[in-house]
């Protein structure tokens, strides 16, 4: 508390952890400096799939429960194939947890489940000789890219949006001097023609957030995985 020389990177966990475990503190708890980028999940398929829409994934989750893999439980890909299964109206999914996404591609690769939501990094390896994405789960579609044409969930018909935070955060009661030091190193950091080149490459959407409006998105983006959790029975 009010060290002024310590600074974390936070994924989604960041906001999920505290409301699973019910721990006596949140994402409130600590100062915001800079969300600097959000990661994307896409709807992946081994190739050799009969699906070729995600029209025909939710067409074959209506008659039966799919069997998919993500890292780890109750945490970002769980939470998005519960989304997906409260949205499409899936019948219930079966979810195996892995330890890192580069082995839940592998399960996918060889056929073990039906479908997975890896980050572009990690099923990119495998596209596109043996994995394919039907769609992304981003608010929009990555213009820029190579993968500009792939289809959002929600102009699919599916209200399904969720990304990744990639944010910076110091501890509880930082120095303000200490705040305004760190959001303008990671301003720096976020206009660096690398850093957005590594962004580019893997696919993470550039967006860079400090003061009032990153705290607003983080209220916002707190609420959505309450409505989420609590509809798919992790909150009590």
């Amino acid at each position: 508390e009010g060290d002024a020389h310590t600074i974390m990177i936070t994924l989604s966990s960041f906001i999920m952890t505290p409301l699973i475990q019910k721990l006596p503190f949140n994402y409130k708890t600590f100062t915001p400096i800079s969300l600097l980028a959000l990661d994307n999940f896409w709807f992946w398929v081994n190739n050799d799939s009969p699906w070729k829409s995600v029209a025909d994934v939710v067409a074959e989750c209506k008659k039966r429960g799919l069997k998919v893999a993500g890292t780890g439980t109750k945490q970002e890909d769980e939470l998005i194939f519960a989304f997906f299964e409260q949205r499409a109206a899936c019948k219930p999914i079966a979810y195996v947890p892995f330890k890192g996404g580069g082995t839940v591609a592998a399960n996918l690769v060889g056929k073990h489940v039906d479908a997975t939501v890896n980050n572009p990094s990690e099923g990119l390896p495998h596209y596109p000789d043996k994995l394919k994405p039907l769609s992304t789960f981003a608010e929009n579609r990555h213009a820029g890219t190579p993968y500009k044409d792939m289809p959002t969930m929600k102009e699919l018909g599916y209200p399904i949006t969720y990304e990744m935070i990639r944010g910076i955060f110091g501890p509880p009661k930082m120095p303000k001097e200490a705040q305004e030091y760190y959001t303008g190193l990671m301003k720096k950091v976020f206009e660096l023609k690398e850093f957005q080149e590594f962004l580019g490459k893997n696919v993470l959407s550039p967006t860079f957030m400090t003061g009032p409006e990153f705290a607003k998105w983080l209220d916002g983006y707190n609420e959505l995985h309450k409505d989420v959790m609590t509809k798919a029975g992790w909150l009590k």
